[in-house]
């Protein structure tokens, strides 16, 4: 009886030994993923030591229950940290020999997540397809990694047709609604998407779900022009998503709110007040947002040059960098050449005028302003041969930009007429001729 106890006891030790292990595994796990919730990074530090302590089940305790689910949870943490190679290795592990383990199907969906983390896409859909067919828990989260692979490749009508293919079961659950009505959205079907999302109840997807469905909300209202709604939108996003990581991508869309009711310097105002918090995400698309608004909107382009070239200075790996360099290099020569502009030598001037116009055409995609240029320059100058240039380039905006082919074609007709004989009428001739061939084909 004495050794029946005390072997009773080492095994009760060692089950406790091994269960606390694998506990505090989990524990880790959990608080290392935690900041995931809000849009934020991993804690590196807690996950590395749930590997830790999920090792040792595998190096000392290989014959208890806790063995599958401790490499599940080292292969999550390795995905979680980077390390996609070693997450992949433990994912195939589990499933080479835990075939029945019921964590599985875990185990297969977080190796499509894998794939999709280290930018194999197309594996990673190959495997959310599978977890679709054979999962019951990880169906739904598979179906929107598809979605959302197919929608990053602007595939919208793919994920229209996966969506559709899905039983009516499916299609009623909450996260399917609003991954339909999100790529409605992203298809530019706000009415539809509207009919779907609706219908979703935002408080019970996940927190990252249900900041982007007032993203999504928000912006539709913007776009259809239904201001009271973006409002309401906007602010209660704000108001529910203060700890989210890019909860100041909101404060963007009501700064966007603000200019769509020209109110320019509110919004000047908001951006500025955001940007001055402590702890701003998205601190590059304020940045750029306030730029653009002065550079649009205001005219101002001293502080829209200060606020382009703040991202060239300090947002180095900002996304907006190179239109933002774009922007800085364009300004800077559209404010230098004004100032010339207005000097004595008239040839200078005069070139710099028609500089001028083709900077706020194909650097600051200012058609109407550049319409305005070319035309002075055409009628001020027409013994220059910025004339002729000028004509060509009103020509080609009220085709392409204007869609006013009559006018398009009249700017041709007068070069011919005002400058005969010449290298600018004989292009323009060819022009002509390329308008009507192109009408015969019609025809």
């Amino acid at each position: 009886m004495k050794y029946l106890i005390v072997a009773f006891v080492l095994i009760f030790v060692s089950s406790c030994a091994y269960f606390n292990t694998f506990y505090n595994a989990q524990k880790y796990y959990e608080e290392g993923v935690r900041p995931l919730q809000n849009g934020g990074s991993v804690n590196k530090a807690l996950l590395d030591k749930s590997i830790e302590k999920s090792s040792k089940i595998l190096q000392f305790h290989v014959k208890s229950e806790y063995v599958d689910d401790a490499l599940l949870l080292i292969g999550k943490s390795y995905m979680y940290t980077g390390e996609y190679t070693k997450a992949i290795r433990k994912f195939t592990e589990l499933l080479d020999y835990f075939p029945n383990s019921k964590f599985s199907d875990d185990a297969l969906f977080f190796m499509g997540k894998t794939y999709l983390l280290q930018g194999e896409s197309e594996v990673a859909k190959t495997i959310f397809t599978q977890v679709i067919g054979r999962s019951k828990d990880h169906r739904i989260d598979a179906i929107n990694e598809c979605v959302n692979i197919m929608l990053e490749k602007n595939n919208s009508k793919e994920a229209d047709s996966l969506i559709n293919s899905l039983s009516d079961r499916d299609k009623k659950n909450n996260n399917i609604r609003f991954l339909s009505g999100k790529v409605k959205w992203r298809a530019g079907y706000y009415e539809e998407a509207l009919k779907y999302l609706t219908k979703v109840k935002a408080g019970k997807l996940s927190k990252n779900a249900g900041f982007e469905y007032y993203q999504i909300m928000s912006d539709i209202y913007l776009k259809t022009n239904n201001m009271k709604k973006a409002e309401k939108s906007i602010n209660e996003g704000i108001r529910i998503f203060q700890e989210h990581i890019m909860r100041n991508s909101l404060y963007l869309l009501k700064a966007r709110m603000l200019v769509s009711n020209e109110k320019y310097d509110k919004a000047i105002e908001l951006l500025e007040d955001v940007l001055a918090q402590p702890g701003v995400s998205s601190k590059d698309s304020l940045i750029f947002y306030k730029g653009f608004v002065y550079e649009t909107y205001l005219s101002d382009f001293e502080k829209a040059l200060e606020s382009y070239r703040a991202i060239v200075d300090i947002e180095k790996s900002s996304k907006l960098y190179p239109e933002a360099e774009v922007k800085v290099k364009s300004l800077e020569l559209y404010i230098s050449l004004s100032l010339d502009s207005t000097s004595e030598n008239i040839d200078e001037n005069i070139k710099n005028r028609f500089l001028l116009a083709e900077i706020n055409y194909q650097n600051l995609n200012r058609v109407d302003e550049s319409i305005a240029k070319y035309e002075a320059i055409a009628d001020s100058f027409p013994q220059t041969i910025y004339a002729p240039k000028s004509m060509f380039a009103l020509s080609y905006i009220y085709l392409k930009d204007k869609k006013d082919t009559n006018t398009s074609v009249e700017y041709l007709k007068r070069i011919i007429y005002r400058f005969p004989n010449t290298e600018y009428s004989a292009e323009a001739e060819d022009k002509l001729k390329e308008f009507e061939s192109a009408l015969d084909t019609l025809r």
